[in-house]
């Protein structure tokens, strides 16, 4: 009896251990994905100019809608500048709030049908609106293998008077059309 206690106890602990590191690998590549994540946003960000009436003037506001663990991420981003601007990072709930922002970063979370919505009450906003769905917005991050890979909606960047340099545009998957 006291053998089969020691084999279920050895049993039970190499699950947890193995279970343990599992999820720990699963973190380290969430981690890594989210670094990826937010260094494209703040790329985004720096090879993007907007309309002369909505250019930023002291700070270049980023704002994020969603509350999931790429908000630490996310956050990394204030007080840091682009180009010649502070960035000012804001959390937003509605289309009204976002009104404020040159780049907002919509999560999956919220849902496809509501990211659409979002994005459609926005569009004629100058606000480069990013998110993780295809279609989602102006430009969105897909994954692509192991790795994250982005898409730009040209026509949708020029409705919003957003121009996207060349050099972003050569690195993305474009996609033409609506």
């Amino acid at each position: 009896m006291a053998g089969v206690m020691r084999i279920l106890l050895i049993l039970v602990f190499g699950c947890l251990i193995t279970h343990s590191s599992a999820l720990y690998a699963e973190d380290a590549e969430q981690a890594r994905l989210h670094k990826i994540k937010a260094g494209f946003l703040f790329n985004f960000a720096k090879f993007a100019s907007w309309p002369s009436e909505t250019t930023p003037t002291d700070s270049l506001v980023m704002c994020m809608w969603g509350q999931s663990e790429f908000k630490k991420y996310f956050q990394a981003f204030s007080n840091r500048s682009i180009k010649k601007w502070k960035v000012e990072v804001r959390y937003v709930n509605s289309s009204d709030e976002a009104n404020g922002c040159h780049v907002l970063y919509i999560e999956k979370e919220l849902g496809e049908s509501d990211i659409h919505a979002i994005y459609e009450r926005l569009r004629d906003n100058s606000i480069l609106v990013v998110t993780d769905l295809p279609s989602g917005g102006i430009i969105n991050i897909v994954p692509g293998g192991k790795l994250l890979r982005f898409e730009i909606y040209p026509t949708r960047a020029a409705q919003a008077g957003i121009k996207l340099s060349s050099q972003l545009l050569k690195l993305a998957q474009i996609v033409d059309g609506e």
